[in-house]
C-alpha cells in the first residue's frame, strides 16, 4: 500500500485541497508516513508507456486497453480549465482516429477528474475519490477504462499531456497500469532570446504548445540585449527595436500559455548588456562609457520605472526578472570616485538593491541573475532576500558550491542551465545537454523553486533542431532524478516522431549532439600555413578530423535510413538530418586542408620528376573536389536558409550580419574554395604545357 509523504499531505492542505484517501492508491494516516511516491528512478518499461518527462511512479498491471472507436470523455468540475483539457483530449484522439464525445459533471469541490471509457451514461459519475499528489501533481489509472484525478487544474491537464502521449505513440492503445505523478522541481522554465534575434510571432506559441505538452510551467521572455529590444514600449517608444511584439500580440500570448499553465516572465536588462538603451543617440548619457547603464545617473532608475511599469501593464505574471548580469561598472566619473571611495561592492549591492525594489515595491518578485553577486559575495549583505537569484553556470560539471553558498545567504534561487550557448554550433551540443541534467539534479537535491533553461543566440542555431535538447530540459526540469539518456531518447522519438528507435538511432542521436560543429574556414591560407599543418598533422590531429568525418557519416546514413519511418513532425525530423548533414560536410571541409597540402606536395615532387602531365592531373582532379565541395556548401548555405526562413524573418538585417551568424558563415566561405579550385585549375594548365607554376604565390592572398 502506497501512503502520502507528510510533505505531500501538507502541500495538499497548505493548496486548500481535501487530503481523501483512495481506496487501492493510499492510505492517509496522520503524522509521517512510511512510503514516499514519486520518487524518480529509471524509466519504467519503455515500450509500455512512452512518455517525456518519465513519471515518477509506475506500477503496471496485466494486459493493455484499447480505445473504443467512439469512447466517451466525462471531467469535472465543468469550468474552462476542465473544458480546455478535456478538449485537448479529445484533439488528440481524433488526430489518432478516435471520434470520442464530451460530457461534463458539472460542479465538484474536491479537484479535478475527468474518466474515458466506452459510451454510456454512467460515465459522467465522478470517480468516488480523489488522490491528492500536491498541487500540480496527478494520478492516472488505466484499466477497464481511464481515469485521472488531480487535486488542481494543473495536475489535471499535465495527467492529460501523459495520457495523449502514451495513446499517440501506441495508436490508441496503451498498457494498463497507475501513475503517480508530481514535480520535484516547482518552477519549470524556458528562455526564449528575442533581443539578439527575433523569431516570428508564431514559433514563440509553438515553442509554448510544445512546452505544454513536456510540462514546463514558464518562458522567460530575454527581451533586451545589445542587440535591440523587439517588445513595443509605449512610454519609451524609440528604444523598440525592429520586429517587435506589440501589446496586443503579447496579450493574446500571455492569454495562450495561462490556457495551457505556462506563466509568462519578461527578463528585462538595466545593468549589463543594456546596448539597447545606450546605443540610442538620446540615452546615451545613460552610459558607463560603454553599453551598460550608470547606477549612479538618476535617468537610470527613472526608465527602469517607466519600463517595470509597462512590463506590470502587460504581464500578470508574479514575477519580474531584472537581468543584471555581466556587468561593467566604476568607468564613469562618478562610478569611479564611487568605487574609490567605497569599494566595488557597495556599488554592486547598490545597483541590484536598487533594481530589487523597483520591481518589488511594483508588486512583483524580483528575479536577478546571481554571477555579480557571487563575485562580489559581501553584496549579499546588501541585496534583500526577497529577490530570487538566477545562478547561471553551463559547465557540463558545474558545481553546486555557488547556489550553497547563496541559500547560506537566505536567498532562494533557480538554476540557470544552458540548452544553447558558446560557439555556433547547428543544434544542441553534449556538453550543454549534460550541464541541463546535472542543473536538474542540483535543483532538486537543493530543492531550488526551479530551472530556468536558456537558450541564448538564435543566430547560432536552427530552431527546429532544439525539441530534443528541449524534452531532454523539460525531464530534468520534472523530476531532477539521474539521466536515463536512453529511455529519454526512445520516448521523445516515439511519442513526437513515431519512430520506434532501436540501438543504432539510439547512438547516432547521442553522437549527433556530442560532436562539435564550427562552422569556419580553414582553407584559405592552406598554404601559407603550411608548415602548421604539417605539425598538425604529426600531432594527430589530421586523424582526429579523419575520425569526426567518419563518425558523423555514420549518423548521417542512420538518420536518413529512419526518415522514411517518421509518423508526424517530418519537417523537424528533417531538420536533424539537416543537422547531421552540415556537420559531414564541416567535416569534410576540416580535412580538405590536408589533401589540398598532400595534393600540392605530390605536384611538386612529379615536376620535379619532370611529370608535367601527371602533376597537372593532381591538381585538376584536386581542383575538381574543391569546386565539388564549393557546390555542397552552397547546398548547405540554401538549405540553413530555408530553415532560417521557416520561423525568421526573411528580411531581417540580422540575416546577413555577422555576428554569431552560422548563415553568414557559411554564405560567404564558398567563394574561397571557388577561388581556390580556379587557381589550382590553372596552375594545372600551366603544368599541362610543361611550365612549372609559381609555388610561393599560388595561394597567396585568396
Amino acid at each position: 500500500m502506497v501512503k502520502l509523504t507528510r510533505r505531500q499531505v501538507l502541500a495538499a492542505a497548505a493548496s486548500g485541497v481535501a487530503v481523501v484517501a483512495a481506496e487501492g492508491f493510499a492510505d492517509n494516516v496522520a503524522g509521517e508516513t512510511k512510503t514516499k511516491i514519486n520518487k524518480p528512478g529509471v524509466r519504467q518499461v519503455q515500450a509500455a508507456l512512452s512518455v517525456v518527462p518519465r513519471p515518477g511512479n509506475v506500477k503496471f498491471t496485466s494486459g493493455e486497453f484499447k480505445l473504443p472507436a467512439q469512447p466517451m470523455i466525462a471531467f469535472g468540475p465543468d469550468d474552462k480549465q476542465g473544458q480546455f483539457a478535456a478538449a485537448g483530449l479529445a484533439s488528440a484522439f481524433r488526430n489518432i482516429g478516435i471520434q470520442p464525445q464530451i460530457l461534463s459533471s458539472g460542479d465538484f469541490k474536491n479537484g479535478y477528474w475527468l474518466r474515458v471509457t466506452a459510451l454510456n451514461t454512467t460515465a459522467v459519475k465522478p470517480p468516488q475519490v480523489i488522490f491528492p499528489v500536491g498541487a500540480a501533481g496527478y494520478n492516472l489509472d488505466i484499466s477497464d477504462e481511464i481515469v485521472i484525478r488531480a487535486s488542481s487544474a494543473a495536475g489535471l491537464f499535465y495527467g492529460v499531456q501523459t495520457l495523449i502521449q502514451a495513446v499517440t505513440a501506441g495508436q490508441g492503445t496503451v498498457a494498463k497500469c497507475v501513475v503517480e505523478d508530481v514535480p520535484e522541481i516547482p518552477l519549470r522554465g524556458v528562455m526564449a532570446d528575442l533581443a539578439r534575434l527575433k523569431e516570428k510571432d508564431e514559433y514563440y506559441f509553438k515553442l509554448v504548445d510544445f512546452m505544454a505538452e513536456y510540462k514546463f510551467n514558464a518562458i522567460f521572455m530575454h527581451f533586451t540585449d545589445d542587440q535591440g529590444a523587439p517588445i513595443e514600449l509605449k512610454r519609451h517608444p524609440k528604444l523598440t527595436s525592429d520586429y517587435a511584439m506589440s501589446h496586443d500580440t503579447i496579450k493574446r500570448f500571455v492569454n495562450y500559455a495561462a490556457q495551457r499553465h505556462i506563466e509568462v516572465i519578461p527578463e528585462i536588462e538595466l545593468w549589463g548588456h543594456a546596448g539597447w538603451v545606450t546605443g540610442h543617440p538620446d540615452y546615451e548619457d545613460l552610459s558607463e562609457e560603454g553599453p551598460d547603464l550608470c547606477t549612479l545617473n538618476p535617468k537610470t532608475w527613472q526608465l527602469a520605472a517607466d519600463i517595470f511599469d509597462e512590463m506590470c501593464e502587460l504581464f500578470p505574471s508574479k514575477y519580474i526578472h531584472g537581468g543584471s548580469d555581466e556587468a561593467h561598472f566604476g568607468r564613469c566619473p562618478k562610478c569611479k570616485a564611487e568605487v574609490e571611495k567605497h569599494g566595488e561592492t557597495a556599488l554592486v549591492g547598490l545597483h541590484l538593491k536598487r533594481t530589487a525594489e523597483l520591481i518589488y515595491e511594483r508588486g512583483k518578485i524580483p528575479i536577478l541573475w546571481a554571477d555579480i553577486l557571487l563575485n562580489y559575495p559581501e553584496s549579499a549583505d546588501i541585496v534583500p532576500k526577497y529577490a530570487i537569484l538566477n545562478h547561471w553556470n553551463y559547465r557540463a560539471d558545474l558545481s553546486d558550491e555557488p547556489v550553497k553558498f547563496l541559500m547560506s545567504k537566505g536567498y532562494t534561487v533557480i538554476g540557470g542551465s544552458g540548452i544553447v550557448f558558446g560557439s555556433r554550433a547547428v543544434l544542441p551540443k553534449g556538453d550543454a545537454l549534460r550541464n541541463v541534467e546535472n542543473f536538474g539534479k542540483i535543483a532538486r537535491n537543493h530543492k531550488l523553486l526551479g530551472i530556468n533553461n536558456t537558450i541564448w543566440v538564435p543566430q547560432r542555431y536552427v530552431s527546429d533542431t532544439l525539441w530534443y535538447g528541449i524534452a531532454l530540459a523539460a525531464e530534468a526540469s520534472w523530476s531532477g532524478g539521474e539521466p536515463d539518456r536512453n529511455g529519454l531518447t526512445t520516448s521523445f522519438f516515439k511519442t513526437f516522431f513515431g519512430i520506434d528507435a532501436g540501438p543504432d538511432l539510439l547512438q547516432a542521436v547521442t553522437t549527433l549532439h556530442e560532436l562539435p560543429a564550427y562552422v569556419g574556414n580553414e582553407i584559405a591560407d592552406v598554404w601559407k600555413k603550411k608548415k602548421e599543418f604539417d605539425e598538425l598533422a604529426t600531432s594527430g590531429a589530421y586523424a582526429e578530423k579523419k575520425e569526426y568525418l567518419s563518425s558523423i557519416l555514420s549518423v548521417l546514413k542512420v538518420m536518413q535510413a529512419y526518415s522514411s519511418k517518421a509518423l508526424r513532425h517530418k519537417w523537424e525530423y528533417g531538420s536533424l538530418i539537416y543537422a547531421a548533414e552540415m556537420k559531414v560536410h564541416i567535416g569534410e571541409r576540416a580535412v580538405a586542408p590536408w589533401l589540398l597540402t598532400q595534393a600540392m606536395d605530390k605536384a611538386k615532387e612529379l615536376v620535379s620528376k619532370g611529370k608535367s602531365a601527371a602533376a597537372s592531373k593532381v591538381l585538376g582532379d584536386e581542383s575538381k573536389k574543391l569546386s565539388a565541395l564549393a557546390v555542397q556548401e552552397k547546398r548547405m548555405a540554401d538549405a540553413t536558409e530555408k530553415y532560417w526562413d521557416k520561423w525568421r524573418p526573411a528580411d531581417d538585417p540580422k540575416k546577413q550580419s555577422t555576428f554569431q551568424n552560422t548563415l553568414n558563415a557559411i554564405r560567404t566561405s564558398d567563394g574561397y574554395l571557388k577561388a581556390i579550385a580556379e587557381r589550382l585549375e590553372k596552375a594545372a594548365g600551366v603544368m599541362a604545357e610543361g611550365k612549372s607554376p609559381d609555388w610561393d604565390s599560388l595561394l597567396a592572398d585568396v
